[in-house]
Formats: structure tokens, C-alpha cells, sequence
């Protein structure tokens, strides 16, 4: 293990802030914290494809990857503070920089709006693979998970009364948009969904990636 240094030590042989030359050195520190624990658990390429996020190869592109916008939702409920705390924090901290798949190097985010920005596309965009069914959906997540689901998003082609009556059933909320007018609030309804989904998968996406930790550590020791 590295012994701890003084920062004016290492100025004239390490960039602080330069994750490309550094990454060997830095990435393994992040993998072993919490964060990073989450962040091996969570099935990034099906989230990304589950929201329908895509990269922009025309016009002004996003300075989050499709799989950054979903880690800054996730990264908002794990450090719980506000908007601007959290672009703050991220400017200054590499291993919330590895989660949310950016490099920022001695650039700082100053618009904090962002957040917001990317909050209101997802909660837009909640839903469930078009591909998949909903019913056999909720019960490989239950599975994989071993928690009971409350909590889903899917597309309007699934909110058939079969659909509907499962849910109501098995008391799972879902963003289904209901029969007749749409309440004044629906919007709201919807960003209140999002961190409800986000909330949930931080909390079991963190139980499983300390699973898999001490699975892998036991597993090395024998």
C-alpha cells in the first residue's frame, strides 16, 4: 500500500486531476470504496437501453454519456444534498467522476441546472424495455434483487387492465397514466416516481456490490 504523502510532494511527478495518466492508480481506489461497489453492481447497458438514452452525434452534444445521466441520478440519492452541492462535489471528487463516466480534468461543471435537466428527461422516459413482458419483468427483478418490487415505470403499451390488475394486486406503483383527465400534478408525480426508482435501486445496488465484494474476497483466500 502507498504510504500518504503531502500534496506539495507530488506536484512536480502526478497530476492530481488527470484521470487518462493516472487511471491505474485511481480506478482501483474507486472500485473499492462503496461507490464503486455500486457501481459494478448495476446493469448500466440494460438501464441505458430501458430508458432509450442515445448518444447525440448531431448538433450540441451533452456533456453526460447516456450511462452518466442515469450514474447522476443514482450519485443524487447516495449523497442525499442539494443540486448545486452536488456539481460541487463532483467537480472536486474523481471517484464521482469515474461513477458518472466523466472526466473532467481542471474544468468545472457551473451549471446546476443540469440536474434538473437530466431529471426531468428521465422521468420523461421511465419505462420498461418494449420487448419485455411486465409481469415476468417484476418477477426476474424480485429475483435478482430477493426484494419485493413497489415501485416501476413501463410504456403506455403495457397498461392493459391484465397489467393494471397485477400491479394493483401486488400493490406496485407504476407511472401507467391513468384513465381519464391527468391530474394537475402529474408532472410532479412523475419526478417524485424517478427518485422513488432511483432511491430503491441505490439501496439494493449497493447490498448486492458488497455480495459480490466478499464473494470475490472469500474466493481469493481459498
Amino acid at each position: 500500500m502507498a504510504k500518504i504523502q503531502k500534496i506539495s510532494e507530488l506536484q512536480l511527478t502526478l497530476s492530481l486531476f488527470s484521470i487518462s495518466e493516472n487511471y491505474d492508480l485511481f480506478y482501483p481506489r474507486f472500485s473499492e470504496s462503496d461507490l464503486g461497489k455500486i457501481y459494478q453492481s448495476i446493469p448500466w447497458e440494460d438501464l441505458v437501453s430501458a430508458f432509450g438514452l442515445k448518444e447525440k452525434h448531431l448538433g450540441r452534444k451533452t456533456l453526460f454519456s447516456p450511462r452518466g445521466r442515469i450514474a447522476l441520478m443514482f450519485l443524487k440519492n447516495y449523497t442525499e444534498v442539494s443540486d448545486r452541492k452536488l456539481i460541487e462535489q463532483l467537480n472536486g471528487n474523481l471517484d464521482y467522476q469515474f461513477f458518472c463516466d466523466i472526466s473532467l480534468g481542471a474544468h468545472r461543471l457551473t451549471n446546476e441546472k443540469i440536474v434538473s435537466q437530466i431529471r426531468c428527461e428521465l422521468a420523461e422516459k421511465l419505462s420498461i424495455d418494449e420487448g419485455t413482458r411486465l409481469i415476468s419483468s417484476v418477477y426476474k427483478v424480485q429475483h435478482l434483487t430477493q426484494k419485493r418490487l413497489i415501485v416501476m415505470g413501463a410504456d403506455a403499451i403495457y397498461a392493459t387492465n391484465k397489467n393494471r390488475n397485477f400491479v394493483t394486486k401486488h400493490q406496485i406503483k407504476t407511472d401507467f397514466k391513468p384513465k381519464g383527465r391527468k391530474s394537475k400534478n402529474y408532472k410532479e408525480e412523475q419526478k417524485i416516481m424517478l427518485w422513488i426508482f432511483f432511491g430503491i435501486h441505490t439501496k439494493n445496488a449497493l447490498e448486492i456490490g458488497r455480495r459480490i465484494s466478499a464473494q470475490k474476497n472469500i474466493s481469493e483466500v481459498a
